[in-house]
């Protein structure tokens, strides 16, 4: 069997960072493509909720407390959100992180899910591989290739044209409709009573007592690097989608500063939460302390954000002597400064040095713009 480990679920995701030519985006409460339209570039959305009955010619990229697919898709879809159903047919592959996850049309080639619940229909065929990490796992469709499962109630009733591996926290069930054409490998606290002919090939079980083990912990890792990369990328993307003009001076103005935001970044990082405990200490600065924390915490997040940003800036003013603001280093900068944040000791230091510097410049352009332009 083709091992796909939790950790290459995440990096799997280094496919999104690609030149984009073209692309349509959205942002705001609601985004529908309605049943008859056709978007024939990439769809780029984040929103309350999200819907394509349409037919998609490129990859959907989305972002939402509700991501429902229910037109073509030809290329990939890559979304996280509260509830995800992606119940057409995809060209190419599907990523998918959310609360609950269901896949309901033919997919081209593989499935990396993560959920909370995930479930793969009957009618469906994968091509490809499918690697899920979740809490109930349920599989009624058809995988051509190699399926690995990490859950807590994995139940598989389809049929598996390859091999199918499972680690089960609390229970593993293989219907009665179920066939493996590979080898079965899984780790449960139950053996399982197999019908004849339900697999082909050999079967290896390990039975399982500790909750949370070490590959499960790997798994919700992996999954919860997929979703902060997701949300990363949707935000950097429509952060310079929307506002270019303004990324584009921050970033013209940051990297020849870097030094200097670093200071001021340094400085925000331990005087603002410093002074806000003071404040705290009096009963007529509580509430300005308040203010003063909350506003920090909203800076950290647009830092962390603009940290990927920035890092696409860096780069291209490395590849080409200037500061390019687009989509391609944007994509590239935010997926390289997270796999460079997995590094130990360096790479915490790395990201940590390009964060303080992000949040150095956002502070300068904040007081400059809302404070001294005021």
């Amino acid at each position: 069997m083709r091992k796909i480990s939790p950790f290459l679920f995440g990096l799997s995701l280094l496919l999104v960072a690609v030149p984009v030519s073209a692309a349509v985006f959205h942002s705001g409460e609601e985004f529908t493509l309605s049943q008859g339209s056709t978007i024939s570039d990439d769809l780029y959305a984040a929103g309350s909720s999200i819907t394509t009955a349409g037919e998609v010619r490129g990859d959907i990229f989305a972002a939402g407390g509700k991501v429902l697919v229910n037109g073509n898709v030809a290329e990939d879809i890559v979304a996280a959100g509260g509830s995800i159903d992606v119940l057409s047919n995809v060209g190419g592959d599907v990523r998918v992180a959310g609360g609950q996850v269901i896949i309901g049309g033919r997919v081209g080639s593989d499935v990396l899910a993560a959920g909370g619940q995930v479930q793969v229909l009957s009618e469906v065929f994968v091509g490809g591989d499918v690697v899920i990490v979740g809490g109930r796992v349920v599989i009624d469709g058809t995988v051509a290739g190699d399926v690995r499962v990490y859950g807590d109630d994995v139940r598989i009733n389809g049929t598996i044209n390859g091999d199918l591996e499972v680690f089960a926290d609390n229970a593993f069930a293989l219907g009665d409709t179920a066939t493996v054409s590979g080898d079965l490998s899984y780790r449960s606290p139950n053996e399982l009573t197999l019908r004849d002919g339900a697999v082909a090939g050999e079967v290896r079980f390990e039975e399982h007592n500790v909750r949370f083990d070490r590959s499960l912990i790997n798994a919700v890792m992996g999954a919860a690097f997929t979703l902060k990369l997701l949300m990363l990328l949707v935000a950097g993307l429509l952060l310079v989608a929307f506002f270019n003009p303004f990324m584009h001076e921050l970033n013209t103005y940051t990297v020849p500063n870097f030094g200097k935001s670093l200071v001021v970044g340094f400085v925000v990082f331990i005087v603002v939460p410093a002074l806000s405990l003071l404040l705290l200490l009096s009963i007529i600065g509580a509430l300005v302390a308040g203010v003063l924390l909350l506003a920090y915490l909203l800076l950290l997040i647009a830092a962390k954000v603009y940290t990927g940003i920035l890092t696409g800036a860096l780069i291209s003013k490395w590849a080409h002597k200037e500061v390019t603001t687009d989509w391609r280093y944007a994509a590239l900068g935010i997926v390289i400064i997270q796999l460079v944040s997995l590094v130990p000791v360096i790479g915490w230091a790395v990201s940590f040095i390009i964060m303080l510097a992000a949040l150095g410049a956002l502070s300068y352009f904040g007081y400059q713009h809302f404070w001294v332009e005021r």
